[in-house]
């Protein structure tokens, strides 16, 4: 089965790993600031038994967004906003 795109070099590979590594880094500062005032994070229900914080929004935002900045021809969807999926020959899932 062929997908229509050419093969990631290694180089790629490890591009797109140290720019992941980086982002995830600043998302784990975000949440950790979100963490040290916890007693005033807001929780909504997404579902019966589903529940998500502002905090899981925004990490999620800030990850979907710099690596569709690095990454515009890829796609990217997250857990939270499902809704707002961008596709692209490559996805990115968060």
């Amino acid at each position: 089965m062929t997908t229509g795109l050419d093969p990631l070099e290694p180089t790629d590979l490890d591009h797109r790993l140290r720019a992941a590594e980086a982002v995830v880094r600043e998302a784990g500062r975000l949440v950790a600031d979100y963490f040290a005032r916890r007693e005033l994070l807001s929780i909504d229900r997404k579902g019966a038994q589903d529940l998500v914080s502002e905090a899981d929004r925004a990490c999620e935002d800030l990850i979907g967004a710099r690596l569709s900045g690095l990454f515009p021809g890829d796609g990217f969807l997250g857990e939270e906003r499902a809704a707002a999926v961008r596709f692209g020959p490559r996805l990115i899932a968060c």
